[in-house]
């Protein structure tokens, strides 16, 4: 390979992957906290006690720790003395999270799917340079996917992509170099 063809078959690479990215994002978008939880709670100014009859005492542990063991956000609200009180355990956050995960297991089936996809095309692709960057670029969407997507899944499934991967990429090397090495000796 020429210099001037591994620098089209990198420049493959980035404009693919990113154009990928890019399409993803400008039709499925990440989900936002903002979407979720309500943080108009923070937008109005707090009123702070007056030190002078300064006499707060928050008697709201228990929600809150029962709020908190349920995995919600407590929230609250300002009696006349600016002290705070208990208002309601939100669970716009446990919202968030599960709308997160689920956006990320997309994300990796989409991104495997184009991923393999372009490996393929890669694969057998005529003209090496080329089909060497879809192939990389495939290669590095699914590596993307599987990093987003890695904490979300459970241990075995871990291993079970991990090993697909790694058996596509031994497929990548009987077809692309030991192929044409074999074929190359005759």
């Amino acid at each position: 390979m020429t210099l001037k063809e591994a620098a089209i078959t990198l420049a493959i690479v980035v404009i693919f992957t990113t154009l990928v990215m890019v399409t993803i994002e400008a039709f499925y978008e990440r989900p936002k906290m903002e979407n979720y939880c309500n943080d108009s709670y923070y937008d109005r100014p707090m009123k702070y006690p007056d030190p002078s009859i300064f006499n707060c005492t928050e008697n709201f542990m228990v929600e809150e720790n029962n709020c908190y063991a349920d995995k919600g956000m407590p929230t609250y609200t300002y009696d006349e003395n600016g002290c705070r009180v208990f208002d309601t355990c939100s669970d716009c956050n446990i919202r968030f999270e599960d709308a997160t995960k689920k956006y990320t297991n997309n994300m990796f089936l989409i991104l495997a799917a184009i991923g393999i996809i372009a490996i393929f095309f890669g694969v057998y692709y005529k003209i090496e340079f080329l089909g060497s960057g879809f192939m990389f670029s495939g290669i590095v969407l699914l590596f993307i996917g599987t990093v987003q997507n890695f904490d979300v899944l459970n241990k075995y499934t871990r291993i079970l992509v991990l090993t697909l991967e790694l058996g596509l990429v031994i497929f990548i090397a009987y077809k692309k170099i030991l192929n044409v090495k074999s074929i190359r000796k005759k």
